[in-house]
């Protein structure tokens, strides 16, 4: 690999800033100034997160070089400050990477990223903590010479991500475009997927040192998580479908549960993905979907993944920049999240005159048809309560058939056709629509239903009376029924003798 040489009065960069994706070198910008060391706002860093720059080497009084802040005495430092130059770009790095196993107690000048840092002709290890979770940054070694000013532009980082999507639902529920939510209906078993990259530490980090890779995920109490359907395994892609069994499960339960990969592992399958899949049933009572945007009307899933953000070490970095690894370092961690979103219908029931509520009408819903498979109303009835109202709740979008099966025990009303709902998800994952027999529904949240306020598409349905016969003087029918009985029985008398007569003939 071609080494690096130096320029006597210039800066050269030992450790160059690039991504560890592409080992492309950073850009470096000298101009004749104060000497200075600026770590600029980058691809993995931004303005504000903390830095730290170590002095390494320096001129002595003879005008000759020699280590500074006791790095000197590190074992594998070389003896002459001078021997550094032949090293190539790998060598500086892994150099680099030594120097920063080896900071505990050495003085350091605290900065942050978008900030210079005064320096003086010398070489220095800067260290920057990323303060965005799912980013590692690689120290780096920096030479300033007199009266210059470094701006690192591109910071060698690694990036680890962590992506949650739903992949299927039952009972025809639909998942959305990119699998970050779905609609489903109560009963519906939601699959979900958690790929989560494992990171990628200095060769010279041993197992003992790397702190665990923890994922955890925790779903509302709306949704039931089936234990038994946790897998999880380790493949070289995000989106492969089998791969090597690794990750302890720990603390499964229906709301969450806990999937550990310890140092051997993680050292193992570096820049590789854990994988986990599971299931969870949409339970009976689910949150519905109000057209928010704040995830309050959704049946939430959330994912997390804990991990060591210190490149050199495998463990946690200083994220405040003060020079110690404490409670005070906040430990980045990657979230995401998956959603199922549900509907519900509220109706009404009124008798003809539209205010007067009609309890006790057994009404079913049925998915598709009016024979298909039926719908449970919230309170476990098929009869509309003391306000004339029955509500449904959980849908997914799709067709419903709404049946009056019997209506109220007086003789006066008719039984209602059946009646066509369809429930539509056709822009945001928390925005429905509805319509019954092709009219819109309303969106309502101010029903009262079983003591508390429904959010629901509510339809007032009135059953229209039967028609009557005229009446005459009173009597109404009764008259077509005494002579309609009278009929009946002069016509038997006369088949009677009839009979009689035919026999005597014979």
């Amino acid at each position: 690999m071609k080494k690096n040489t130096f320029r006597k009065a210039g800066v050269a960069v030992l450790t160059m800033a690039m991504l560890l994706s592409t080992g492309a070198l950073s850009a470096v910008n000298v101009s004749a100034a104060d000497e200075s060391i600026t770590v600029a706002a980058s691809t993995g860093l931004k303005a504000g997160d903390k830095v730290r720059v170590y002095q390494v080497a320096g001129m002595n009084a003879s005008n000759k070089w020699e280590w500074k802040n006791g790095f000197g005495s590190v074992t594998g430092v070389p003896t002459k400050v001078s021997d550094i130059k032949d090293y190539d770009n790998d060598a500086t790095e892994a150099f680099a990477n030594l120097l920063a196993k080896n900071v505990s107690g050495k003085t350091f000048t605290s900065g942050s990223v978008g900030t210079a840092v005064s320096v003086s002709r010398g070489y220095y290890l800067v260290i920057a903590a990323p303060s965005e979770a799912g980013k590692i940054a690689q120290p780096m070694l920096i030479e300033v010479g007199d009266d210059a000013r470094v701006t690192i532009s591109n910071t060698k980082v690694s990036t680890i991500t962590l992506d949650k999507t739903i992949t299927a639902v039952t009972k025809g529920g639909t998942v959305k475009t990119g699998g970050k939510s779905a609609q489903a209906e109560k009963g519906a078993v939601v699959t979900y997927r958690l790929a989560a990259q494992i990171p990628e530490y200095d060769d010279g980090v041993t197992a003992a040192d790397v702190q665990d890779y923890v994922l955890k995920d925790k779903c509302d109490a709306t949704l039931t998580i089936d234990t038994d359907s946790i897998k999880s395994f380790v493949a070289a892609t995000k989106d492969a479908a089998t791969g090597t069994a690794k990750g302890t499960v720990s603390g499964a339960s229906a709301t969450g549960f806990t999937v550990t990969m310890s140092g051997n592992d993680v050292l193992s399958n570096a820049k590789n993905y854990l994988i986990v899949t599971f299931n969870a049933t949409v339970g009976d009572d689910p949150t519905i979907a109000q057209g928010k945007t704040d995830r309050t009307d959704a049946n939430k899933n959330d994912a997390e993944v804990t991990y060591g953000n210190n490149f050199t070490t495998g463990g946690k970095s200083d994220t405040d920049g003060d020079g110690d690894i404490d409670e005070d370092d906040e430990q980045p961690k990657l979230e995401d999240y998956a959603d199922v979103y549900a509907s519900a219908v509220l109706v009404n029931k009124f008798k003809e005159d539209g205010t007067t509520v009609f309890p006790n009408v057994k009404f079913e819903l049925h998915k598709d048809t009016a024979t298909g498979e039926k719908v449970a109303s919230a309170s476990g009835t098929d009869l509309t309560d003391a306000n004339g109202q029955i509500y449904f709740k959980g849908l997914d979008a799709g067709t419903y058939v709404l049946v009056e099966v019997k209506t109220n025990a007086t003789k006066d009303y008719k039984t209602l056709d059946p009646i066509t709902i369809e429930v539509t998800n056709t822009g945001s994952d928390s925005v429905f629509s509805a319509t019954a027999n092709g009219s819109a529904l309303t969106l309502s949240a101010n029903n009262d239903y079983n003591g508390g306020k429904v959010t629901a598409f509510a339809d007032n349905i009135t059953n229209e009376k039967l028609e009557t016969l005229p009446a005459t003087g009173g009597i109404g029918t009764y008259i077509f029924t005494i002579g309609g009985a009278a009929i009946v029985l002069l016509a038997g008398a006369l088949f009677v003798v009839y009979m009689k007569k035919r026999r005597v003939e014979e």
